[in-house]
């Protein structure tokens, strides 16, 4: 089980991931997405890796032809 504060931690900085994505800070934002992950809490941890994938295809290279 998770200690009582480590749910509210993880939704705020759930928050910050979102805003710091949607200015264009995609290293911020894997880093707060990290911090989501690493306290396991579900379903926000799902949408943190999620979302870090989607940060890392678009980080990627296009395939060449």
């Amino acid at each position: 089980m998770h200690e009582p504060g480590t749910r509210t931690a993880a939704a705020e900085h759930l928050r910050v991931a979102r805003l710091l994505e949607a200015h264009g800070d995609a290293i911020g934002a894997v880093l707060a997405y990290r911090e989501v992950i690493r306290a396991g809490v579900e379903p926000a941890a799902t949408e943190a890796r999620c979302s870090v994938a989607v940060l890392a295809r678009r980080a990627a290279p296009a395939a060449a032809p």
